[in-house]
């Protein structure tokens, strides 16, 4: 969950954000609220985008292992025993969308889920609602529409509306 920044004209880093030595469990406090001590949970194979005109970069997905989920106190979100999972499904995937501020160095939890495999809510397809979001998954490609402001996100390998077994989407 650390976030660097590289100049590449200086050739060097910078720590920006999380925690040091990184820790599993983010802090998500409330949802749509900038805080300098929220963060994201640790995470791989999420799909993401920055936007230079308001600076921000954006989170969706991805995957926390078996072990970092359990020793961070992650929950899943509906019941199901681990031995349903093949190998490949111990990672336990994501559903939330972050928000990184480089103007305050703040982290805001926009939408999705704070648990591990949330399922997916579909609404009717073409109508935007508050309450859709895409189901927990990783290794989706991302990418963002200026002109419209959107991000767009597609595939990837998870969890369905209706199937707690991870799937192609």
């Amino acid at each position: 969950n650390d976030l660097w920044r590289y100049k590449v004209n200086e050739n060097t880093w910078t720590w920006m954000s999380g925690m040091n030595p990184s820790v599993a469990r983010g802090k998500y406090g409330e949802k749509g609220k900038a805080h300098v001590e929220n963060f994201s949970v640790i995470r791989s194979h999420a799909a993401g985008f920055y936007e230079s005109s308001t600076q921000e970069f954006w989170l969706f997905g991805g995957i926390v292992n078996k072990g970092v989920s359990e020793t961070s106190g992650m929950q899943c979100n509906h019941s199901i025993r681990i031995e349903q999972f093949t190998k490949i499904n111990l990672a336990r995937k994501l559903n939330d969308l972050w928000k990184y501020r480089l103007n305050d160095g703040t982290w805001t939890w926009i939408s999705g889920s704070d648990t591990i495999d949330a399922l997916g809510i579909y609404g009717s397809k073409g109508n935007a609602s508050a309450e859709n979001v895409p189901g927990s998954r990783y290794g989706a490609v991302g990418w963002y529409d200026r002109l419209r402001q959107e991000f767009w996100v597609f595939g990837g390998y998870g969890i369905s509306a209706n199937s707690l077994q991870g799937t192609e989407i």
